[in-house]
């Protein structure tokens, strides 16, 4: 692996002007000599940040399993839920370009690490949070945290693995999904453990409950000191790719560049369907819980609606996880566009006739729900990795550029899917809100017919 040589200036390793055109710049730094990076320990080295996703990824979904609870015990309404819920997309999203820019121009990993930090101090303060500004400061910054993570880790990931990108990019976004189904699943019931063995009662047990999320941090800061170990001083990029992209003719550059803008339209369109049925599903379980146990009070309310939250949102990630993996391991060059195309159309099935399983009797109800909402992961998420992976090889120059762009600046879009499913909800009501996201998801299948499939047929597997 290298790095840069000393004598090219610093904005050769910055995000330049975007256009094809562009690229051309950066012969002179592909034409010197570089010195190659000793590297101990490569396979710890490349598992440390795939399990480090694992850690940042359930603070990222603790709060989302926990937003019932948060809702009843600090009082926000539909509309404070939905804001929360767009501006945790926003704040990932919108950091994850500015730290890929920095971390190339500055050539530095600290942003993963001080991401992890941020995260955990930002979600263990919860339980302290007494008011809806407070609790959105909090939200927002553990967000950030958790952005400021994707971009170095993804991209050194990218880079360690050599030839095995795709598969291990499958699994560092596996290990992620792994973080969410744990943090969807056991933050709710880590929250009521603690606040039943409180011996308190009502808002005073929640309160112990909440912050008892405190107890996270002694291991997110091992987890940061792995990571900074792991990731200083990686270099984003393949040590040939500049030369590479200087060899191509403009034509050739062009159309990646082209095909990797829709890479990015593509997620931009599925990533406000995850958050759009992520507030979904914050209000459905509400509904279910209110239906179900009407002589309930609200705390035990927001208890039992947090409990059946929790599990629908990790299914939702067993399924982008479980999905994404599978592609990772099977998936050809040949296949990936008819992949693009065809799983956001059958993910889309799932997501129209969901509100049918409310007609089930008692526990099948949650059991047809937990299947169809795995089914809705995979038609949305499952090739989210593979565009990780495919934006690295059509930009091999601009990996963390890539890993930004299709991350954190596709995911910033997703506040356009909490606020529209707030307004479908309010307009047309929660079940025909499912119809349009469903739409809106089998669009976004559409539209990669018009990815080039013959060049991505062509592309390096490095």
């Amino acid at each position: 692996m290298t790095r840069a040589p000393a004598d090219v200036p610093p904005a050769a390793e910055a995000i330049p002007d975007l256009t094809p055109e562009a690229d051309t710049s950066v012969v002179a730094a592909s034409a010197a000599p570089s010195a190659v990076i000793e590297v101990s320990r490569p396979a710890i080295r490349l598992a440390t940040p795939i399990l480090a996703h694992t850690g940042v990824d359930y603070l990222s979904f603790a709060p989302v399993a926990l937003m019932p609870l948060l809702a009843q015990h600090v009082g926000f309404d539909e509309t404070g839920k939905a804001l929360l819920l767009s501006l945790g997309p926003v704040a990932s999203g919108a950091v994850q370009p500015v730290v890929a820019y920095l971390g190339d121009r500055f050539d530095t990993r600290v942003f993963g690490p001080l991401g992890i930090i941020v995260a955990v101090l930002a979600v263990s303060s919860f339980g302290f949070v007494n008011s809806y500004p407070m609790a959105l400061i909090a939200y927002v910054l553990a967000t950030l945290g958790v952005g400021a993570f994707h971009p170095p880790a993804a991209a050194a990931v990218g880079s360690l693995a050599g030839r095995r990108r795709s598969i291990m990019l499958s699994i560092f976004f596996l290990a992620g999904m792994i973080g969410g189904v744990a943090g969807n699943t056991f933050s709710p019931m880590w929250v009521a453990a603690f606040a039943s063995w409180s011996g308190e009662v009502g808002a005073a047990a929640t309160t112990v409950g909440l912050r008892s999320l405190a107890l996270l941090i002694p291991a997110a800061l091992l987890v940061a000191a792995a990571l900074a170990w792991a990731t200083f001083g990686r270099s984003h990029h393949h040590p040939e790719s500049h030369a590479r992209q200087a060899a191509m003719l403009p034509e050739v550059r062009r159309k990646r560049w082209r095909a990797f803008y829709l890479l990015y339209a593509g997620n931009a369109m599925r990533y406000p369907v995850n958050i759009a049925l992520v507030y979904l599903f914050v209000e459905w379980t509400t509904y279910m819980a209110t239906q179900r146990h009407a002589d309930a009070t609200p705390d035990q309310l927001g208890l039992i609606a947090s409990g059946l939250n929790g599990p629908m949102q990790a299914a939702m990630q067993v399924g982008m996880g479980g999905g994404g993996i599978l592609m990772g391991l099977l998936l050809r060059p040949k296949l990936e566009k008819p992949a693009f195309i065809a799983l956001p159309l059958l993910g889309a099935i799932p997501v129209a006739i969901f509100p049918i399983v409310e007609q089930l009797p008692g526990a099948a109800t949650y059991v047809a729900a937990f299947a169809m909402t795995v089914l809705m992961g995979v038609g949305f998420g499952a090739m989210f990795p593979v565009s990780l992976s495919l934006g690295q090889r059509l930009l091999p120059h601009r990996t963390a550029f890539a890993s930004g762009m299709l991350l954190g600046g596709a995911w910033t879009l997703g506040v356009f899917g909490a606020w529209g499913a707030r307004g479908l909800h309010h307009w047309i009501g929660l079940h025909n809100a499912f119809l349009v996201v469903a739409a809106f998801l089998a669009i976004s299948g559409v539209l990669m017919l018009a990815l080039p499939g013959r060049l991505l047929r062509e592309l390096d597997s490095h």
